[in-house]
Parts: C-alpha cells; structure tokens; sequence
C-alpha cells in the first residue's frame, strides 16, 4: 500500500475539499452524498494521477500542480460565482465571455467576501502538492494502469448506484436522465462530476424530461367569457413536441376579473431597474417613489429571485412571463425565437409603437438583437444613438439623463409601449468608482448604514429623480391619466457586501433578501393591496388582463396575481414559496406553520416540475411558432 500514497493523497484531498465546499455553500451534507462525493474523489483524483503519470521526472510533478491547481481554482470560482448569484457557472457562461462574473471590481470584492475559505482551499493545495513532491512515485506500467482500473470501475459503480431510483423527483436517476439542473448534480454527486456532465450536454446535447408530472389540481372546462383563453389549436406543437402540448392542454386558465380591462387603451412604461431594493423607498430620500409604489397597487408578498444570468434572466423573466432556463443565457437563446404575448409584439396588434432603451452599453447581453425580436420598432442605447443625446461616458450612466432625453421619441404618440432598463444603481457600490453615487452623495449624509449602502441608496436617487421627471413630462404633455408606470428589480442588490445586505435588507431567511415589490401605477387608478406569492414571470399574465388583452393564460408560466390561481415563487434551485410555507429543495424540507398536509408539498413540487422544464422546452423549441 505504501507504493500508493499519492494516490491516497489525493483521493483524500479531494474528498475534503468536496465535503469542505458543499458545507460553505449549502450548510449541510447527506450521508449518500458523502459516498458519492467520495466516488467523485477517487475518479478526479486517479485521473490526476493517470495524466501526470504520462510524464517522467520534474515534468510530472508540474503536470500534477498544474492540473490539481485547475481542480481547485474550480471550486474557488465557483464559491465566488454562487456568491453573488446564488448558482454555479455553466460552460455556456464560460464561453460567452466575461458578462458571467461582470466587472473586475465585483470580483475583486467577492473574493474579499470570501476569503478564509479561498485561503483554506489554498492551503489544502499547496499542503497536497507538497506531499505529492514528497511521496512521488516511480513510474512504471504497473502503476500507470492502477489509477486507469479505478477510474473505470468507480464511474461503473457510481453510475450503477445512481439508478437506484428512490422515486424521488431529483433522485439521481432522473437528474442524470432527464433533469438540467446544476446545482442539484453540484449537491448529489459533487462539483467536478457535476461539471462533467455539463460539458457532456453542451457537447452533445441534451433532452429535457417531457413527461407532465401529475400536481393533483383537476382542470376543467374554460369559456372565454370568464376566463382568459382562447380557442387555440395544439396539433403542430403536438407533432412537434406533444409532451409540451399536453402540458399547456392540462394547465388551468386564469379567471378574468374585476381588473380586467381597467387600463384598456391606455399607454404603459415598463421599468426593469437594476438591482433595485424597495428597502430603499423613502418619502424625503426618494419621494417619487414612495408616491409611486403607495399610490399604485401594492403587492405585499412579491419576490424577485434571481436567476442564472442575472440582468438578463431577470429582464427575460419580466418580458416574456416564462422562467429562464439552466446552461444557456434565455435572453440570447430567444433572439430567433416567436414571442407574440411579449409586450410590444400584443400592443403593437392594438396600433401601439414600441419602444427600448438603456443607458449601458447597447449591444451587452445581446440587447441589440433580443429587443427587435421581442418586437420594439425602436431600441437606444448607449453606442446605436443614445450616446449622441447624454452622456454615456460616466459610470454608471444617469438613468435622469436616459428618461429626459429618450421622453422626445414617444411624446406625440396616441399610444406607446416605452421599455426601460435602467443602471444607476449598478454596481459597484462606491463613491469613488459609482458617478450617479457621487453624484447624489449630499443627500445620504447622516444617514446610519455602511459606506456601500450610502453609495447605493445615493445612486437608486437618480433613479427617483428620472421618475420625477417623468410624470412631470407627461403632465405637461397630458399623457400622465393615460399611461401606466409599471417597476420592477432585475434582482436584489447583490453587490453590497454580506454584512451590508444583513444591516439594511435584514434577511431572517435564505429568501427574504429576494423579497421585492412592484409597482403598478396610474394616476387616475387607486390600486389595491395584494397579499398573493407572486415574482417576476407573474407581472406580463397580470398586466395583459388589466390592459384586456386577449390572450391564453395557459401559455404563459406565470399566472395573473389578480386571478383566483394560487400565488408561488420558484427559485432558481427549484425551491419554491407559497401561502403555506417554504420548501427548500436542497434539503428537502418544508418551513411552515400548521400542518401541511405531505400530498399538498409533493404536488406543488410537481408544479414546479412542469413549470420550470415547459420553460425550458418553450425556449428550445420555439413553441408559439407552432400555436394558433
């Protein structure tokens, strides 16, 4: 045994830093992860040792750090990347380019959020090199097949343990059959074989599970008078994919009800503001906004989870009332895809125009093309215009500046969509490197709270002036009774640091910092209060049925909040929240109050199935295309 110590060097390094990394980021290890963890170990491990092995001398010892070195810096990346948006990090990310991790600085300060747990990896690296340098062996055939049999009969073993199936929803089987769902591989078999399995997808493909899991709600018969449906005929998309046009066919449609129409024939601006907190909503600091959201319709339990992209999965999530999908960025997936329910491809059947703009980079995130096929006749950003009429040289840019300057396109219109993507309140959170910070920085002085959070809540300011100007513009210009604002995060402030996000969001669970709000307002229309579990892929269903759009709820993922249908958020790990209470998938358990029944958490479990796979599907296969 002895002629194997590096070998059990390092299996065992890897097996602590699995078990180290899975307790940082999901606070708790199952007894079968640990064994599969283990298999994990042996396989990276022994794969180490095979490749380093193809060398002799001093060339194996740099083949060994060099590729051990690569394992870990993967677990450090990863631990950042989570950190900030609560995922890991697909290949497709990867390869699209740095709009994964974002800015130098963010990175910079992630990794100072976490950095004893960068350290202690570190030193683990450095202790395994050193004993590897210590105990190396001399290379002969013998030894070169050794880790090459252990490869190939753990992968045997672990994938024959994985399809003993527990007929759980996310057993093992499934997850490697027909779920895409990175951070339950990252749970159940640990990270290095999680990321194998991806690279295996984006090389080769993958399907998704097409089977509708059943969630125990009967659905009826639905007549367009009531309900917001229509008489739409499923037999292309059945022959195209009919799993997914049975999942449409068994999805009940929402009622219509005492909202319906209200906003009929009038205009509607839609903000999507970046990482906007309504934390921040104040009546001297930000009185537009507080006249906005007390005004308008309050929404009392709304939930902005973010999801695997950030920005723009949240802005996907908002324009289309469909959930974003794992392993690709939805935004840039949809740019050849069919969206006739988005907002301006519905309003413009109404004689609306259409209009975007973002005071960013104009083509970040693809935005130069996903905005056209969404159906905006005009998109501006800092770049294909927008330059020429504000200054897009500061950062962040004024989203004062953006609203001002951008009012001229639509002012003479009879009726208008204006779309807006705001970035004042971007990261970083500093009043050295944030201009719009800086730039209201007076206004925060005395305030108690952490220098970040001043530099954030000064920059969300400018945010509340550009709504000032706003309403002022369309008063004098007789627009305001005939427009709807509607606002919304993109996600929660994620750039503040930890302790900054505990002293001013004061989180009591893992999902209240993704707690939010919304505002729908119109000057003429005192809104009511909502207590419904609602989130993003909820506001487009909403909003259709106050506007009196026909069209068929089945079709989108969200559902109207102002229906009678039963209000969930679903987070980007697959765990969701309702009335009765918070099921959180990586430990598979329920937090309520009173008792819930086990049928109702396995059925709602099941919702969420569907909901998040149809997605998934709506996104791959272009399925409006097929819809008539």
């Amino acid at each position: 045994m002895k002629n194997y110590k590096t070998l059990f060097i390092t299996i065992g390094y890897f097996f602590i830093i699995n078990i180290i990394f899975s307790l940082y980021i999901f606070n708790t290890i199952s007894i079968d992860s640990l064994f599969f963890y283990f298999l994990d170990s042996i396989i990276f491990g022994s794969f180490t040792l095979l490749f380093s092995f193809i060398f002799k001398g001093k060339l194996r010892i740099i083949c060994y750090v060099i590729l051990s070195f690569v394992f870990s810096f993967l677990f450090i990346s990863q631990i950042v990347h989570y950190s900030f948006y609560e995922c890991f990090f697909s290949v497709y990310s990867l390869i699209n380019g740095g709009q994964v991790f974002g800015f130098f600085y963010a990175i910079l300060s992630e990794v100072l959020e976490n950095i004893y747990i960068i350290i202690f990896i570190i030193l683990l690296y450095f202790t395994n090199a050193l004993l590897f340098i210590k105990f190396k062996d001399k290379s002969n055939n013998y030894k070169f097949y050794v880790p090459l049999i252990t490869i190939l009969c753990t992968i045997f073993v672990s994938f024959g343990a994985s399809l003993i199936d527990f007929n759980s929803i996310y057993s093992r089987k499934n997850l490697l059959k027909s779920v895409n769902d990175e951070t339950l591989n990252v749970q159940k078999f640990g990270l290095l074989t999680a990321t194998s399995i991806d690279i295996q997808r984006f090389v080769f493909g993958f399907s998704l599970d097409t089977n509708v899991r059943e969630h125990g709600v009967t659905v009826g018969s639905f007549d367009s008078d009531n309900y917001n449906i229509l008489d739409t005929d499923f037999t292309n998309l059945s022959k195209k994919n009919e799993k997914l046009a049975k999942f449409f066919m068994n999805e009940k449609a929402t009622n219509k009800n005492e909202y319906t129409g209200i906003f009929k024939n009038k205009n509607l601006i839609f903000i999507t503001a970046e990482s906007f907190s309504f934390k921040v909503v104040d009546k001297n600091l930000t009185p537009t906004l507080y006249k906005l959201q007390n005004d308008g319709f309050k929404f009392n339990n709304f939930y902005t989870p973010i999801y695997y992209a950030s920005t723009s999965d949240g802005e996907y999530t908002n324009l289309t009332g469909i959930l974003p999908s794992y392993g690709t960025w939805s935004f840039l997936s949809s740019i050849n895809n069919d969206y006739p329910y988005s907002y301006a491809n519905i309003f413009k059947e109404k004689g609306y125009k259409t209009y975007a703009f973002h005071n960013g980079e104009y083509d970040f995130y693809n935005r130069n093309l996903v905005m056209p096929n969404f159906g905006f006749d005009k998109y501006l950003g800092c770049g294909n215009g927008l330059e020429n009429k504000m200054n897009c040289n500061n950062w962040t840019q004024s989203d004062e500046e953006m609203f001002d300057v951008s009012f001229e396109n639509y002012k003479n219109d009879k009726h208008f969509v204006s779309y807006y993507m705001t970035i004042s309140s971007h990261l970083p959170h500093d009043f050295k490197l944030n201009d719009m910070a800086k730039k209201h920085q007076d206004k925060v002085k005395g305030l108690d709270y952490p220098e970040d959070v001043l530099a954030y809540i000064s920059s969300v300011i400018d945010l509340d002036k550009a709504l000032e100007n706003l309403i002022n513009n369309l008063k004098k210009n007789n627009l305001l009774d005939d427009t709807v604002i509607v606002l919304v995060p993109d996600h929660y402030p994620y750039g503040l640091k930890e302790d900054s996000i505990n002293e001013f969001i004061k989180p009591t669970t893992s999902y209240d910092k993704h707690k939010s709000g919304l505002i729908i307002y119109n000057s003429k229309i005192k809104g009511s209060s909502s207590d419904k579990y609602a989130s993003n892929v909820d506001i487009l269903p909403t909003l259709l049925n106050m506007f009196g759009m026909k069209y068929d709820s089945r079709l989108l993922i969200g559902k109207d909040i102002m229906s009678q249908d039963d209000g969930i958020v679903i987070f980007n790990d697959r765990s969701f929240l309702t009335s009765k209470g918070y099921y959180d998938e990586g430990k598979d358990k329920f937090y309520g109050e009173g008792n819930v029944s086990k049928s109702y958490i396995n059925n709602t479990k099941n919702i969420v199935y569907n909901r998040v796979n149809a997605s998934s599907l709506m996104l791959d296969v272009n399925c409006y295309k097929y819809l008539k």
